[in-house]
């Protein structure tokens, strides 16, 4: 009795909390194949071990009614603009259906970062994908990635490429990466990173 008392008030601070605005809003997730196809090269910037994406060859529109939703990203010490890019990266990477590799390895950008002491799981195409001990690391770990890019601290990306430039390097050319990030921050593919930022 006790327990379904205490679920139910947990269940109403959370429907609260997501009305009130106050967690952020999930992004409408890409279709997942659960796996990593080996096609996947992108390069994150902590390690040079290449990693995969869990994106299937097919684009899926963005936000429709059967579109599964992603869990929401935490709030960390990060901009709206960061978290944003981290949301729609999540979402086209597979994060947030409880089978999906980036889910189960608390790894919403599904970076290859090497064992930071919970393992990683090795994908079918051979990546191994760094496992978190909690969705809050694996979002500052993507958080830190993204803010690389922005401060000039990546070797692989900058602000002045194109969102299909760093889909290229991060999931490989011609993957529906980048239309699918890009769709999710309501900008051109074609644009770049620097124009989103408003710089």
């Amino acid at each position: 009795m006790w327990a379904v008392v205490v679920l139910g008030i947990i269940g109403a601070a959370a429907v609260f909390a997501w009305s009130s605005g106050s967690l952020s809003s999930p992004v409408a997730a890409t279709t997942s194949d659960n796996t990593s196809d080996g096609t996947d090269d992108y390069l994150d910037d902590e390690t040079s071990d290449d990693g995969g994406s869990d994106v299937s060859s097919a684009q899926v529109p963005m936000g429709g009614p059967s579109t599964p939703s992603i869990l929401p990203a935490l709030p960390g010490n990060t901009s709206a603009q960061v978290q944003a890019i981290a949301q729609a990266i999540a979402a086209a990477e597979g994060y947030g259906p409880a089978g999906n590799i980036p889910t189960k390895a608390n790894n919403p950008g599904d970076l290859c970062m090497g064992d930071q002491g919970q393992g990683v799981i090795t994908s079918s195409g051979g990546e191994k994908i760094t496992v978190y001990s909690s969705a809050q690391a694996g979002w500052n770990a993507l958080y830190n990635q993204i803010n690389l890019w922005i401060n000039g601290g990546s070797r692989y990306y900058n602000v002045n490429m194109t969102w299909v430039q760093i889909g290229a390097t991060w999931a490989g050319p011609g993957t529906p990466w980048a239309a699918n990030v890009a769709a999710a921050l309501g900008v051109d593919p074609n644009s770049t990173l620097a124009q989103y930022l408003g710089s």
